[in-house]
């Protein structure tokens, strides 16, 4: 598969969350005003949540594993979140991550926490701006980069386990 104009044509997307993004990176998420708001206040605390738990992943010299369970479920909320109010984008980004996640024991997660840690900072600087462009939803060149670039780290990530035999 490749995405529109060929910005993903040397990768294969075997995550259904991130085949669905393939079809509509390049479309503006539309959401009811009314609920916009909600969302947005949501979307904030689950992304706080997520950076307090990487600064935690790296603070501690285990890992500890149990942040890995923590993520999931941050990144499932999210992706519910995003999905309800029509914010497909970020519903499939978040859902490709955590299903990434879903592939991965403890041990793995800790092992590989700074490839991890890059993956989700990307994909959370994509969100981030994907929130900024809910107000006035609008394509954005700058935007489709960034979807891009976590889309990437994503596939990227998941090939090297794919090749540890993770």
């Amino acid at each position: 598969m490749s995405m529109k104009n060929n910005v993903i044509s040397d990768k294969s997307i075997s995550i259904p969350s991130l085949e669905r993004l393939e079809q509509i990176a390049d479309q503006a998420d539309i959401s009811d005003p009314e609920i916009l708001p909600f969302f947005e206040e949501e979307a904030a605390q689950e992304l706080s949540k997520i950076e307090s738990i990487l600064q935690a992943w790296h603070t501690t010299p285990c890992g500890c594993p149990g942040r890995l369970d923590d993520l999931r479920v941050n990144l499932h909320t999210l992706k519910g979140a995003a999905n309800s109010v029509g914010q497909l984008r970020i519903g499939s980004l978040t859902g490709g991550l955590k299903d990434v996640l879903d592939t991965l024991k403890p041990e793995q997660a800790t092992a590989m926490r700074s490839d991890l840690t890059k993956i989700i900072i990307a994909v959370t600087e994509a969100v981030k701006a994907l929130l900024l462009e809910a107000r006035a939803p609008q394509y954005n060149r700058a935007r489709k980069k960034l979807i891009l670039q976590a889309v990437n780290s994503i596939l990227d990530f998941q090939e090297k386990c794919r090749l540890l035999d993770c």
